[in-house]
């Protein structure tokens, strides 16, 4: 398990690792790998039926987390009810989720793709953001940033911590997609004939351009792809199933 914010005690964000298995959620069979996540949720001291998820379809969507919203029985993404009543779910056709709410906790997974937490400790907000190549060029930061900012959030106040992912030794593209980076040119590196990506400095040249402070950021430089045990890895593993790791973020009460 791999924590996030350790200068801010109020915030649990946590990253799981392969030997805590595959937490990959699964909009059409949501009780697919149901006991791996409750258990890890229950070893870092998290009620699983707090925890909502992103479904992740690498888009830009963000969803704002509140009570009132999130706990209709009702609702077709419902998973099951914890002893606090509230509805363990997953919300469809999202990668990013907010929230003010506190002990709630947010959660997305990852294989390979960035996870980024952000905390703002005046306002008291939290997010989470699933990042891969197509939501950093289509704009899935700017989407976060504007529900941060109808959160009450200053983009000042603003910290941001990007968590491992493949980096710029193996993100590998061809060149079908190498025009969808063409304003990020100084972040492709050629060398042997391919073409590489480092999109863990896209992504902070966006959050900077947004706003955020260097001295705000935070990023991992471990690298998914090349450790093979600690890591899930969607390129490495190609896996006929996908396996993920779950990265999770809450605010205390």
């Amino acid at each position: 398990m791999l924590a996030f914010f350790k200068q801010f005690p109020e915030i649990s964000a946590v990253l799981s690792e392969k030997k805590d298995e595959s937490m990959k959620v699964f909009l059409e069979r949501p009780e697919e790998n149901r006991e791996n996540r409750e258990k890890f949720f229950l070893r870092q001291g998290i009620d699983a039926g707090r925890v909502v998820s992103a479904e992740i379809v690498h888009g830009t969507k963000v969803e704002i987390i509140t009570f009132q919203k999130y706990t209709d029985k009702r609702r077709p993404s419902l998973i099951g009810i914890s002893s606090f009543g509230v509805v363990r779910q997953v919300i469809p056709g999202t990668d990013a989720l907010v929230t003010k709410e506190k002990n709630v906790f947010l959660s997305i997974t990852v294989a390979d793709c960035l996870p980024i937490f952000f905390y703002d400790p005046v306002a008291r907000v939290i997010g989470i953001a699933h990042a891969g190549w197509r939501g950093l060029v289509d704009g899935v930061m700017g989407k976060t940033f504007e529900a941060f900012v109808a959160c009450g959030v200053d983009k000042k106040n603003l910290f941001v911590s990007l968590g491992p992912s493949i980096q710029k030794c193996h993100f590998e593209i061809g060149m079908d997609i190498l025009p969808r980076f063409e304003d990020f040119e100084k972040y492709i590196n050629r060398r042997d004939g391919r073409i590489f990506v480092d999109l863990p400095g896209i992504a902070k040249e966006q959050l900077q351009g947004l706003g955020v402070s260097e001295d705000h950021i935070e990023i991992s430089t471990a690298c998914t792809f090349c450790e093979s045990d600690i890591f899930f890895s969607y390129r490495r593993d190609k896996p006929q199933k996908i396996e993920a790791m779950v990265a999770v973020i809450g605010l205390a009460s």
